[in-house]
């Protein structure tokens, strides 16, 4: 209605204007009466058009996506649940979300910040945000949309999420949050393919509207989380990264590798490449030790030698991909069993090892010897001999005696 009668005010002043150029006033009171005119129209259309523009101001402001209006969950340590303290800063959209478990009885507890806001997210397929984890421990976490119907949808378990700090990095998600490393400072990205139903765990895949969002960050007793959070974007599909692509390497095989009590030991590895939703599968790596360790090494395809003089109780693996891709695993050196058994009372009854019996071995191959046996025939004929000739001579002189 206010555009309707904008409309028709602008049309009589655009004709009184050519009707006064066209000059059609006779006049100079006429002159006057038309000026008077002009000027009371030019008023209320001034007047009409901030109508207008406030109007239409008031039509195009949207809900915005910032850390605005946060609520946090109320305290119930009983139930795991404890209350964030909140504090915004408008001028840099900046929410600080801290809290710590102080005394709390072991367990793990529950804080959470949400934003009720209805948002057109159908155009979008992903979400990022900046955040500075304040502590010099790492922290766990996860982000939710919530549904009209009052589901909850977040980064789904065993999917990654992307951190952008001084480097690309990818945090996997483990027990419903993902881990923000020491002092990170950068962006968080994900992608709307990973994320799942809370109640459920299937995939929620694209979203196309939502009734709010927030924060879930667990701690377990005698920890503090102290997290500031700004910038938050909601994506296009052609800013959010591909969740398909390779993302995490991972080397699999045996937690430990034997260290035998003769020669050596040969365990294999192999590497698997995971992307976003945690689809894996094999690929070629370069194999290396992170260290140089006396007899232990592996090949470049992955085949790990443990000798029986090796001393390190622990190796690091470490692999690397064409494309750039690296990881590292710790793998434990142990002995057998029949290196370490031991009776009851402490006496060990571990097999000895071949160089502490080679004296008792080299001494027994020498009495086996043909010339050994031999000198010992030898000296049993020599020691009868003389013994015969020595019973003889006792034997005569007692018949003489006679």
């Amino acid at each position: 209605m206010v555009s309707e009668e904008f409309l028709k005010m602008k049309y009589r002043l655009w004709h009184s204007i050519s009707f006064w150029q066209c000059g059609t006033m006779e006049t100079g009171k006429n002159m006057r009466i038309w000026k008077k005119k002009m000027i009371k129209l030019a008023v209320l259309t001034g007047i009409l058009c901030m109508g207008f523009g406030s109007v239409s101001a008031e039509a195009a402001k949207k809900a915005q996506a910032d850390f605005s209006d946060f609520a946090g969950s109320n305290e119930d340590m009983a139930g795991g649940t404890v209350a964030p303290e909140l504090t915004y800063e408008k001028e840099e959209d900046t929410l600080r979300l801290s809290f710590d478990t102080k005394g709390y009885q072991e367990r793990y507890y529950t804080a959470t910040a949400f934003k009720n806001i209805k948002l057109d997210t159908e155009e979008f397929a992903g979400l990022s945000f900046e955040v500075r984890n304040n502590c010099d421990t790492a922290v766990r976490m996860n982000f939710a949309l919530f549904e009209e119907e009052g589901r909850t949808i977040d980064v789904g378990a065993g999917f990654y999420v992307r951190l952008q700090g001084s480097e690309v990095s990818y945090a996997k998600v483990e027990y419903g949050c993902f881990e923000l490393p020491p002092d990170f400072a950068g962006r968080v990205e994900i992608p709307f393919r990973i994320l799942a139903f809370q109640d459920t765990g299937e995939r929620a895949g694209e979203t196309a509207q939502i009734w709010g969002y927030g924060m879930i960050c667990v701690a377990q007793q005698e920890e503090t989380v102290d997290l500031s959070f700004t910038g938050l974007s909601f994506l296009t599909a052609e800013e959010t990264v591909d969740a398909g692509e390779a993302c995490e390497l991972e080397i699999e095989g045996e937690d430990r590798a034997f260290r035998p009590k003769v020669g050596e030991s040969n365990t294999p590895y192999q590497v698997v490449v995971y992307n976003m939703l945690g689809e894996g599968k094999p690929a070629e790596a370069v194999f290396s030790l992170k260290a140089p360790c006396e007899q232990a090494e592996i090949s470049a395809e992955g085949v790990l030698t443990v000798g029986s003089k090796c001393r390190e109780e622990t190796l690091e693996l470490k692999a690397e991909t064409a494309e750039g891709l690296t990881a590292v695993r710790k793998i434990e050196v142990y002995d057998s069993w029949t290196n370490s058994v031991s009776t009851d009372n402490g006496f060990d009854a571990s097999l000895a090892d071949p160089s502490e019996i080679a004296p008792i071995v080299t001494m027994a191959q020498k009495l086996r010897s043909p010339r050994t046996l031999w000198l010992i025939r030898g000296a049993f004929v020599a020691g009868g001999a003389l013994f015969l000739i020595y019973y003889l001579m006792v034997r005569r002189k007692n018949r003489s005696g006679k």
